[in-house]
């Protein structure tokens, strides 16, 4: 018996800014700031896996996987 097993997955994180900063900073832009998506991740994945069986009694598994991710940030 053969199988060949495909995966794909995608996913999107935004995170939105609520002010933090290292020394307390409350100049205009930081406070412009609040509320906006400031930090976004994106994430990528697919694998393919490859099994099979044989008469003998003899199996095999093969598989390769690629992974992406992205970060923005302002």
């Amino acid at each position: 018996m053969q199988t060949l097993e495909l995966q794909a997955g995608y996913s999107r994180q935004g995170n939105l800014y609520a002010g933090d900063t290292q020394n307390t900073n409350t100049n205009a832009l930081v406070k412009s700031l609040y509320g906006d998506e400031t930090n976004r991740l994106y994430r990528q994945n697919i694998s393919l896996k490859w099994t099979g069986a044989w008469d003998n009694g003899v199996s095999t598994s093969s598989w390769a996987r690629y992974e992406k991710t992205r970060n923005t940030r302002i």
